[in-house]
């Protein structure tokens, strides 16, 4: 990567930068496209050089205004970037931020400086002559930048707090004792008519139609009343808090016709513009056949396995809030199987790692006799026993804010120290 320019920082806008715990800057410039630069920090006096420690890739600006101070994820920073840009709004009445992605240096590089520079209060400085910066050592991975830059770009919290956050508002622990028909849905889903050896096949076809609407039902949908279903008919329409449509197959396998059965169906109850709009979901077993997938992505239509169904309601049930239906509800439409799949994945692993936190807190403060413990030795301890969870400071530290949130009380919390 060519750098032809400098971006001058204090110390204190440098540090959270190298080590990851803000991707934040604040360039005094709109920049409306993507630049790279270097990275250096201002002198204290008018040296002949000052030294490139790291470079970065500057995205196009944001520009936040005295109505963004109400944002909830504004408003419920405690540290890091967003604390940061809550203390300058309460400041200015706006503020332009850019996300940088920010990688190392083999050695740092030397670059002229001129006290002009200093007198002009310039953020952005000629970096003469050309250098070339590798790009194979960012500071954060592609996953992570995307997720902290998407929040940026939208102002909301990622959905791996969100989860958190929809569990907060609806229980104060976990809930041992799940109903015992949530653990029926897939068996009603995936056995074979042969295995009914009492049953018809409307009844047991009925028997996985009802289960499924119950768990709909369980996670906030709203089943449409003048809607009975059965033979002949579309088996789901729910009318809140989104349209959806669907059509239920127990047995070994779903028929390459269903696809044509929904999309008849439901076109002829909620006619073509409301069935275009609505979310489409056919829930049965097997591995759909290459046309199925075919048919059911040309039609937007998600296919939906048994267990997957059962994952999203025996999550709520577990831990209320966490399957939230406005994060559902692009998923659904997006009729990508594989996105539900890592959207139900996501929060199981969310949720897991409150659980492990409390844990390791508890032990900690047990074994070592201690009334609490710091943020950053929580956090050494728990990467050191969860090696594969590529977790940061700033993510671990917004997780026991809110696990020390009054509304769940899970932990204690004084300043940045933490007790169970």
């Amino acid at each position: 990567m060519s750098l032809t320019h400098a971006l001058l920082l204090t110390t204190a806008e440098l540090k959270p930068l190298l080590s990851g715990e803000s991707i934040f800057c604040y360039p005094n410039i709109w920049i409306s496209q993507e630049i790279t630069c270097g990275l250096c920090v201002i002198p204290d006096d008018d040296p002949d050089t000052i030294e490139v420690i790291a470079w970065a890739q500057i995205l196009p600006s944001e520009r936040f205004h005295d109505d963004d101070r109400t944002l909830p994820i504004i408003q419920t920073a405690e540290f890091g970037e967003w604390h940061e840009l809550k203390q300058k709004l309460a400041i200015d009445e706006a503020v332009v931020v850019s996300a940088l992605r920010v990688y190392q240096l083999d050695q740092p590089q030397r670059i002229h400086w001129r006290a002009d520079f200093r007198q002009s209060h310039r953020r952005f400085i000629p970096h003469h002559p050309n250098s070339n910066a590798p790009d194979d050592q960012p500071i954060l991975s592609d996953a992570a930048f995307q997720r902290r830059s998407t929040c940026l770009k939208t102002r909301q919290a990622p959905s791996f707090f969100g989860c958190i956050h929809g569990w907060l508002k609806h229980s104060k622990r976990k809930i041992k004792n799940i109903p015992a028909w949530i653990e029926m849905i897939e068996p009603l889903g995936t056995r074979s008519i042969e295995e009914d050896t009492g049953k018809t096949n409307y009844q047991a076809g009925t028997d996985f139609e009802n289960i499924v609407k119950d768990g709909l039902v369980s996670l906030g949908f709203t089943i449409d009343e003048e809607h009975k279903g059965g033979a002949g008919g579309l088996d789901l329409y729910c009318s809140t808090p989104f349209p959806l449509v669907g059509e239920c197959k127990a047995g070994k396998k779903i028929p390459n016709s269903t696809v044509q059965q929904l999309s008849g169906l439901g076109i002829g109850k909620l006619k073509h513009e409301g069935y275009q709009h609505a979310a489409k979901v056919i829930i049965g077993p097997g591995k759909p056949t290459d046309h199925l997938q075919a048919e059911a992505k040309n039609h937007h239509i998600l296919i939906m396995s048994p267990d997957m169904l059962q994952d999203l309601v025996k999550l709520h049930a577990t831990y209320p809030g966490s399957i939230d239906l406005s994060q559902l509800e692009p998923i659904l439409k997006s009729a990508n199987s594989d996105q539900l799949k890592q959207h139900i994945e996501t929060v199981q692993k969310s949720l897991k790692r409150c659980r492990q936190i409390s844990k390791i807190l508890r032990q900690l403060c047990q074994e070592l006799k201690l009334e609490s413990i710091s943020s950053e030795t929580l956090f050494v301890v728990y990467r050191l026993s969860n090696t594969q969870d590529a977790i940061n400071l700033d993510e671990f530290r917004h997780i026991l804010i809110e696990l020390a949130s009054p509304l769940l009380g899970h932990i204690g919390r004084t300043s940045d120290r933490y007790y169970p």
